[in-house]
């Protein structure tokens, strides 16, 4: 059944191949090729008076990167948090724009952005470039008819994070919805709570000042990850409550409180303690 359902994806792989692989693999050989066929490296010997170009291309590129995460994870923890119907209509909001050519939505930007765009007729009509060159003009300067906005580096950022904000919202999204908010509530209650011992005839205590919940299932830092079951991981798929310590780079010891129903690998990772007393003996 499984290699039956794989022979759905040959149109889309073969796709790929024709329209995306085989584009990069044309520029990689004609870019190691010379006019007569041979192997040359006389393509790359200009590339540093492109210096500047490069470094102001990777800098906007974090810019915009940044950005989108700024934005991206707190609107797809937001979305998650929300019901059902509210998830649905803010999926479709945030995909219909992908629906149009990748070109057309950053064209539009133009009629935005231009110098007679509407931002600048917004901005006319509103009275603030009156005001801008009021200002300006108390200061000496010239006065304007319109802010330049298209053809900047502010433009570029904006364009880019237009267009790639959905790959950011998504992906995290698909991860934090799958989170079972019982999960995160059980890591907010345990944090201020205290862990007791009698140890050697002393008593132990330690407030709990840090939690970390995790899903063994998508967490890519879990032993757990993809539903792996072993000998060491067994004890996460135990009974909702179980404690358990688990030893990591042979040196620091992990305690964890599984939260989720049995054959489910998901807990709360204690992360930080305070000593209440006995700090020596803890220490220790």
């Amino acid at each position: 059944m499984k290699n039956k359902r794989s022979l759905f994806a040959v149109p889309y792989v073969g796709w790929m191949a024709l329209f995306v692989v085989a584009p990069i693999v044309m520029v990689v050989i004609y870019a190691f090729s010379s006019a007569g066929g041979g192997v040359t490296l006389e393509h790359f010997a200009s590339m540093g008076t492109y210096a500047s170009v490069f470094t102001r291309s990777f800098w906007l590129a974090i810019l915009a990167t940044l950005i989108c995460l700024l934005i991206g994870y707190p609107a797809a923890y937001f979305i998650s948090r929300e019901g059902p119907r509210f998830q649905r209509i803010a999926m479709m909001l945030i995909m219909l724009p992908m629906w149009m050519n990748f070109l057309l939505r950053t064209y539009s930007w133009m009629s935005v952005l231009e110098n007679n765009g509407l931002l600048n007729q917004l901005f006319r009509s509103i009275g603030i470039i009156d005001l801008y060159n009021r200002i300006a003009g108390n200061l000496g300067q010239a006065p304007v008819d319109h802010f330049n906005m298209i053809g900047t580096s502010g433009a570029v950022v904006l364009g880019m994070v237009y267009n790639y904000l959905p790959f950011m919202i998504l992906p995290i999204y698909s991860v934090i919805e799958k989170m079972d908010g019982s999960l995160l509530e059980a890591a907010r209650d345990l944090v201020g709570k205290y862990l007791v011992r009698r140890y050697g005839g002393v008593t132990l205590c330690a407030r709990i000042t840090e939690t970390e919940a995790y899903v063994g299932r998508t967490d890519k830092a879990c032993h757990a990850y993809g539903g792996r079951k072993t000998a060491r991981t067994r004890t996460l798929y135990a009974p909702p409550g179980t404690a358990y310590v688990y030893l990591i780079y042979g040196m620091y010891c992990c305690l964890n409180f599984v939260t989720e129903p049995e054959g489910e690998p998901a807990a709360v990772l204690i992360r930080g303690l305070s000593p209440r007393y006995n700090q020596d003996i803890i220490a220790e």
